[in-house]
């Protein structure tokens, strides 16, 4: 059974995300499920981040936001429903960024 691997992300900082989303590419490839939680838009818009955001979800990562975005391959959920998503199907967690609600765990 693959391992699964969650983020979220609540930063405003370009580099940390980007690293971010290069260490979820490297999980990918190597057979991990990984799941990622968007808590601040404005990377999903930005020029930068589009390659790598398509190329992850080209490679099975699932992309998820708590706003609505005009990209039907990005779905939008609830905070809280995200962190129970994580309940049980967790083998790593990764918090990136300040703080993220109830993400203490």
């Amino acid at each position: 059974m693959m391992p699964n691997v969650f983020i979220t992300i609540n930063d405003d900082n370009s580099n940390e995300v980007y690293l971010t989303l290069i260490d979820a590419e490297r999980f990918s490839k190597k057979g991990y499920k990984v799941y990622i939680l968007f808590l601040n838009n404005s990377f999903l818009s930005n020029n930068q981040f589009k390659q790598i955001i398509s190329e992850l979800i080209n490679n099975g990562v699932k992309i998820y936001t708590t706003q609505r975005v005009n990209d039907d391959s990005i779905e939008e959920i609830k905070f809280d429903d995200f962190m129970k998503m994580i309940d049980n199907n967790v083998d790593i967690f990764i918090r990136q960024g300040p703080a993220c609600p109830n993400a203490v765990r």
